[in-house]
């Protein structure tokens, strides 16, 4: 599946740390937005997640678009359209959910 993986992270973060190392553990490629040194793109993500722990990622499809965030809110958790465009945000709870979501959407 042809894929575009955007990764939102903090510098001092060792969550945002971890999920990188997951990820290039499992060989999946992505594209780090640092926010420290681009805010703009870190500010558009927390717009359509409504939240701002981080990491978070977002992984375009050729059909959907989706928003990955972890989120301590229980009732923020699962997939959830955020507007008529194709795009979707997926709370979970940990990092390591994230992958998972991540691992199933493009496997």
């Amino acid at each position: 599946m042809k894929y575009k993986l955007k990764v939102f992270t903090l510098k001092t973060c060792p969550h945002c740390a971890s999920f990188k190392k997951n990820l290039n553990n499992e060989k999946v490629q992505f594209t780090d937005f640092v926010c420290e040194e681009d805010a703009k793109s870190c500010d558009k993500i927390e717009a359509i997640t409504s939240c701002d722990e981080y990491p978070m990622a977002m992984l375009e499809t050729d059909s959907k678009t989706y928003a990955i965030y972890q989120t301590s809110k229980h009732s923020d958790l699962g997939e959830k359209p955020v507007d008529s465009n194709g795009i979707y945000k997926i709370a979970c709870h940990s990092i390591d959910n994230m992958l998972f979501v991540i691992k199933k959407v493009l496997y």
